[in-house]
């Protein structure tokens, strides 16, 4: 591999889950150390409205990125918070991140 390329991870040492409520303030951290500018009670609105739209991707038990995609009813979502921190980068886990986030059919 070339400088700078990192190796794809096992599918099966990445786990998806859905965030707590408590981690989506991790979101808005990574958001944060991105230049992104998350207002400080975004989290808590988008959470409340769907709680089953926050994605954590965690390789080997640790955070590596995020991703929510909340459904406000049956016709209007938002997609956001899609980060991965940057050592994780370039390894397929926001592939995954991104697929399982597409297979969520869990609407309000």
């Amino acid at each position: 591999m070339g400088k700078g390329a990192t190796e794809m991870v096992n599918v099966q040492d990445v786990i998806v889950r859905n965030m707590t409520r408590e981690e989506c303030d991790l979101a808005v951290e990574w958001a944060a150390q991105e230049g992104w500018n998350p207002g400080i009670y975004d989290a808590e609105c988008f959470y409340a409205a769907d709680p089953s739209g926050f994605f954590l991707a965690e390789l080997n038990g640790k955070p590596a990125g995020c991703l929510s995609a909340v459904a406000y009813d049956y016709a209007f979502g938002f997609a956001g918070f899609y980060i991965m921190k940057p050592e994780f980068r370039g390894q397929g886990i926001g592939g995954q991140l991104t697929e399982r986030v597409n297979e969520n059919e869990t609407l309000p």
